[in-house]
């Protein structure tokens, strides 16, 4: 069968994914291994928009069309099923990833697509289309919802997982490689290390840990070291890449792993660099001496909320003084601490932003700045996640349709007086101010746009509440006369 992979990161929506399209790798594999002829097809790569992605796929002689991702992609999923069915009505369309995996009715509904697929997709996908080819029954299939005559869905639960070891490595003629590495995702470390060739690659699926706002999709599983040495080694006799990030949800998944991984990299003569992520009760100066002999540059850590009434609630793991501990002794290990914070649990305020601003703040090496922010960013609630069941059990929605009418443009829900708004005018101040300590060439700039920030909240067309807008007000006013004065001493 003629099978075209779409990926509906368009121009306009990229920032979501731009790096390697794993996913879309691995089972278009499988599929060509098992006879079927497939096609890829990268809107952001190539400068697509949404027509040309319709005009392309009815012009061409696929048979079946998959296409899916993360939930924010869902509205230019349905805006693309419903062009390409208006064109070719009988074209078999099948939609998956984490949009699907929780919310498979919801997509179904929505998109108008053939077939969903919730969890893994390879044997999934491998089943339906030998079943669709040979004529055979395809209802039983794990992992498959779809709709019978009548209109009842039929949902059979997850996907087969397919072990590691027998989902073959990528056909790289198939992918535009100078895009992914050249012109895709960077880590903010490449600005100070001058890197020209980067990768981006997963040794494992999925998350052992619990975070009450992560929808990981599958159940966690790491690749052996071997077989990561072994996919490393053909990366790069291939594509020879001076850094590699792993973007594992978990890279130091326990210190013993790590440790072995790394004395592999060694023991292998890889030659790249590498950031990574961890926990900051999963390292310690050991590890992080021999992860810095093996290359590692940088290590992003989720610290969230620098309160640890806050941390219990997210079920973090860690503690505040934890985060501190290993930001000083990553630093110490000659290793960049990159550190991701957000704002809107329940009953988080402004000055629990602020204080988590400033553990951020406490990563950057005033001789040699990088940016050292994972993320600034609101909390965004999406289906899958114990902060969703939080928000459902307290009334804020009584079903996903309901959910996705109120919340699917920001997927933000206000937990407190707080608006959506609010908490994204304090990750912008926040933004700016990690900014300006990264260039402080610029700092009188920056400084300037600060200010400019907190003046224009007299400006009527914002349309804040009066509650935020003093919010707002004092978390700018701190910024700039506790933490930007802490900066410029630094600096």
């Amino acid at each position: 069968m003629k099978v075209m992979f779409v990926d509906p990161s368009l121009p306009a929506t990229h920032g979501y994914e731009v790096v390697f399209p794993f996913g879309y790798a691995s089972m278009g594999a499988v599929l060509q291994r098992g006879g079927h002829e497939v096609e890829y097809l990268f809107p952001a790569a190539n400068g697509l928009g949404v027509q040309a992605v319709t005009d392309h796929v009815s012009n061409s002689d696929t048979e079946l069309v998959a296409m899916g991702g993360l939930l924010p992609y869902l509205p230019t999923v349905i805006e693309l099923v419903g062009g390409i069915k208006a064109i070719r009505p009988n074209i078999l369309i099948v939609v998956g990833g984490q949009m699907v995996t929780w919310t498979p009715e919801l997509v179904l509904k929505r998109t108008g697509a053939d077939f969903c697929v919730c969890g893994e997709g390879e044997v999934a996908l491998l089943k339906l289309i030998n079943c669709l080819q040979s004529g055979r029954d395809y209802s039983t299939v794990p992992g498959l919802v779809f709709a019978q005559e009548d209109g009842q869905v039929i949902s059979n639960g997850l996907g087969e997982m397919m072990p590691f070891e027998n989902i073959p490595m990528p056909n790289w003629d198939d992918f535009p490689m100078h895009y992914y590495m050249y012109a895709g995702s960077r880590p903010p470390i490449c600005q100070v290390t001058g890197v020209t060739r980067h990768f981006t690659w997963l040794l494992s699926r999925g998350c052992p840990m619990k975070c009450n706002f992560c929808a990981s999709s599958c159940a966690p599983r790491y690749k052996t070291v071997t077989q990561s040495v072994v996919e490393l080694r053909e990366i790069v006799d291939r594509f020879h890449p001076d850094y590699i990030t792993f973007a594992d949800n978990l890279f130091t998944r326990t210190k013993k792993y790590a440790a072995e991984l790394c004395e592999a990299f060694i023991a292998s003569g890889f030659r790249f660099k590498f950031s990574a992520s961890g926990r900051a009760d999963l390292v310690d100066g050991q590890l992080l001496t021999l992860m810095r002999r093996a290359g590692c540059q940088a290590i992003f850590y989720g610290l969230e909320c620098a309160n640890n009434r806050i941390l219990s609630f997210i079920r973090k793991g860690i503690t505040v003084e934890q985060m501190r501990e290993a930001i000083e002794i990553t630093k110490q290990a000659d290793i960049y601490p990159m550190v991701s914070i957000m704002f809107g649990q329940p009953g988080e305020t402004f000055d629990d932003f602020f204080n988590s601003l400033r553990v951020s703040l406490m990563s950057i090496n005033p001789v040699d700045p990088v940016l050292n922010a994972a993320s600034v960013m609101p909390l965004l609630t999406f289906p899958g996640t114990e902060i969703y069941n939080y928000a459902k059990a307290h009334g804020y929605f009584a079903s996903d349709e309901d959910y996705w009418q109120k919340y699917g443009g920001s997927f933000q829900i206000d937990y407190d007086a707080c608006t959506a708004e609010a908490r994204g005018e304090a990750a912008g101040i926040a933004n700016t101010l990690l900014r300006w300590k990264y260039h402080q060439q610029a700092a009188d700039s920056l400084l300037a746009r600060l200010r400019n920030q907190r003046d224009s909240f007299g400006d009527p067309l914002r349309a804040l509440p009066q509650a935020d807008m003093e919010h707002i007000r004092c978390f700018l006013d701190r910024c700039l006369t506790d933490l930007a004065s802490t900066v410029l001493d630094a600096g």
